[in-house]
């Protein structure tokens, strides 16, 4: 593991909880040894990396940046402890899922039991969240790959693949439709209804 492993758990918690308190308790480690590996590198960075107010604390731009360092060194070195397994024979990791509910619910327990079948020794941690925060968690690299509608290529982030869905729609007998073989979603604006993806 890296030399500074130590300060990077520590940073990271802290800029996660906002609170030498809150990540001392998700540590376990007593705030004091947290604030004095964090004051240290802020000295032999000669800058802060967090703002010290009275409500929290907050990352300066110093601090952002070696946020976002220390995330891709995580996934890095990941990576290459992946790589060094596939050079023992071994496939392994861990593989952090964010999708949207409705593909969650009818596609991935069945895919990734057929996955577990085939590669054992690699695990996932599948999250469910909605549209704007599969992105953000991407940005972040609280995700490895989101699955999301309409997804949209931007600086951060590089759409690797679409595929289109489908919907259809279904409602009691007693609800009067349009007899038109098609009709605009807006004719059932005050109708509730209920979509899903295809099987």
């Amino acid at each position: 593991m890296f030399a500074f492993s130590r300060f990077l758990l520590y940073f990271t918690e802290v800029a996660r909880q906002g609170s030498f308190r809150k990540a001392s308790e998700a540590l376990h480690v007593s705030a004091s040894s947290i604030d004095r590996q964090i004051l240290r590198v802020e000295q032999e960075l000669a800058m802060p990396l967090f703002e010290r107010h009275p409500t929290g604390l907050r990352l300066t731009a110093a601090g952002e940046l070696l946020l976002h360092a220390a995330n891709n060194w995580k996934k890095d070195f990941t990576r290459v402890c992946e790589q060094l397994d596939d050079l023992r024979g071994l496939r392994r990791g861990h593989v952090r899922i964010a999708t949207i509910d409705a593909i969650n619910r009818h596609f991935f327990s069945t895919m990734l039991k057929e996955v577990h079948k085939h590669y054992p020794n690699i695990s996932f941690t599948l999250t469910t969240i909605n549209n704007i925060h599969i992105q953000q968690a991407l940005i972040s690299g609280e995700a490895d790959f989101g699955i999301m509608l309409n997804p949209q290529t931007s600086r951060e982030l590089q759409v690797r693949a679409f595929a289109e869905m489908n919907m259809g729609s279904w409602c009691p007998p007693a609800i009067r439709w349009p007899a038109a073989a098609r009709c605009a979603l807006v004719s059932a604006s005050t109708t509730r209804l209920s979509c899903r993806p295809p099987r």
